[in-house]
């Protein structure tokens, strides 16, 4: 499922600051590439003269593109390369051209990536930016192993930053620049996979720093306690049916209604929870009688629950 579910544009400033606005973030790995110059020791070249270079990851323009599908510079987090079950990823970015041309600066961030070698082979995402003129801007693409997708371009209602951030949920994906956000698209096609840089063949110079993929911590949460009262109850069924079959209000954390807890909301859910509360129904998994975190992994999302700690 593919959705654009918010306009284009600066809605949600991040007073915070980037690294901060997700706070409690797992690192699972990072680099602001203080090393010699050369090899980069952290990532694997797929294409590209690729090097560090006064502490940053460097793109040298040394090329021009004559197939799209055979000039794409492309390095991948990882030495060997490896796949990351990751939410956030945040880097700094910058992208140079002086050569001219159509297409302009182009380059962007690849990931939930199924292989690490060039777009056109592998399935994943691609955000990146071009300056040519039908589509102009930050770009969101999908890649099924050949075919893409080109969900949205933003043409000129965002200016090219140097501070991105991608956050991975169950459902959506978010991309920030700047502090603010840039879009929210709804497409679950794919989560979890290789993270790399990419950078077009036509003269674009792209320089990376301090990149970081970050993994937030689980919320915990009461299962069955829908209305985040503390306590389970009759109200919490029919919070359940309002929001399913009604128009009720949405949990703040949707894996409290997934009662019987296969990762599908739907009326099992309530039925199973009344005949728990009941007639001396089965119990639900945990956690349930205390709070914990979902020993089961699924795309229902938990913003918050308030009555856990």
């Amino acid at each position: 499922m593919t959705r654009c579910s918010r306009a284009l544009g600066y809605v949600v400033p991040l007073a915070m600051g980037l690294s901060t606005a997700f706070g409690g973030e797992s690192e699972i790995f990072t680099d602001d590439f203080n090393q010699a110059p050369g090899n980069p020791a952290n990532w694997t070249i797929y294409k590209g003269s690729w090097a560090v270079s006064s502490k940053r990851l460097v793109l040298t323009p040394d090329c021009l593109s004559t197939s799209r599908r055979e000039d794409d510079n492309f390095i991948w987090a990882g030495r060997p390369a490896r796949p990351f079950q990751s939410t956030v990823i945040e880097c700094r970015i910058s992208l140079s051209n002086t050569t001219g041309g159509p297409l302009g600066r182009h380059g962007g961030i690849c990931f939930c990536v199924g292989n690490p070698t060039s777009r056109w082979l592998t399935t994943g995402y691609l955000i990146d930016w071009v300056d040519r003129q039908e589509d102009r801007g930050y770009r969101f693409t999908r890649y099924d192993n050949g075919p893409h997708t080109l969900i949205l371009h933003t043409g000129n209602k965002a200016p090219l930053e140097s501070n991105w951030l991608v956050e991975i949920r169950p459902a959506t994906i978010r991309f920030f620049a700047g502090g603010s956000l840039v879009f929210e698209v709804e497409d679950d096609h794919y989560r979890g996979g290789y993270v790399g840089i990419f950078g077009y063949c036509n003269g674009t110079r792209v320089e990376v720093d301090d990149v970081s993929i970050t993994e937030p911590p689980a919320i915990p949460f009461r299962r069955g306690d829908v209305n985040a009262d503390a306590t389970l109850n009759i109200s919490d069924p029919i919070f359940i049916l309002n929001y399913q079959f009604g128009s009720g209000p949405s949990p703040t954390c949707l894996k409290t209604a997934d009662v019987n807890d296969n990762g599908v909301l739907n009326l099992a859910d309530p039925i199973w929870l009344l005949a728990f509360l009941f007639s001396g129904g089965p119990t639900p998994p945990e956690p349930l009688s205390e709070c914990g975190t979902d020993p089961t992994a699924d795309k229902l999302t938990c913003e918050s629950h308030p009555p856990c700690p």
